[in-house]
């Protein structure tokens, strides 16, 4: 990681097939919702940690998705907006300690593999701030917190 943090605040472990926000863009048409792809290359540089987290070997996508949306409810200063059950999915709204900016957030859980013993979980999160062009690390640092804690949630089979 370089000495600065890069100009960019919107962060996501899948840079080809980022999560949508699909709640968001239908609560907020102005603004872009489109991941921007330009910025990439910048993010594998400064952030290599932030990357999809699969799931442990036979636990269904299902009972993975069912852990993350515990788990987020349960975050300080995080807001669920919308549930997608069928789709794995969670769209929420996280606001920083000190300054309380807003930032938005998605999180999918993929089933990956080509099915039987080969298939799993996989889970993917992305998060963009509201304003500015620079979040310092912010969006990356609640994505590999998070996915921490779920890595931990799901070793322990809770």
């Amino acid at each position: 990681m370089g000495l600065y943090p890069p100009l960019i605040n919107d962060i996501s472990t899948d840079l080809q097939n980022p999560p949508a926000f699909y709640y968001h863009a239908k609560e907020e048409p102005k603004r872009s919702w489109v991941y921007p792809q330009g910025q990439a290359a910048q993010q594998k540089e400064h952030y290599p940690q932030v990357r999809p987290l699969d799931g442990p070997p036979g636990i269904s996508p299902q009972v993975v998705f069912e852990q993350v949306q515990e788990l987020a409810k349960g975050q300080k200063d995080w807001t669920i907006l919308f549930v997608d059950e069928k789709a794995l999915r969670l769209e929420g709204m996280a606001t920083t300690a000190i300054l309380r900016f807003r930032d938005d957030f998605v999180i999918e859980v993929r089933t990956v593999g080509e099915g039987g013993d080969s298939a799993h979980a996989q889970v993917h999160m992305r998060s963009k701030s509201r304003l500015g062009r620079s979040d310092f690390g912010a969006n990356a640092k609640r994505i590999v917190g998070f996915f921490n804690q779920i890595k931990d949630r799901l070793s322990k089979g809770q």
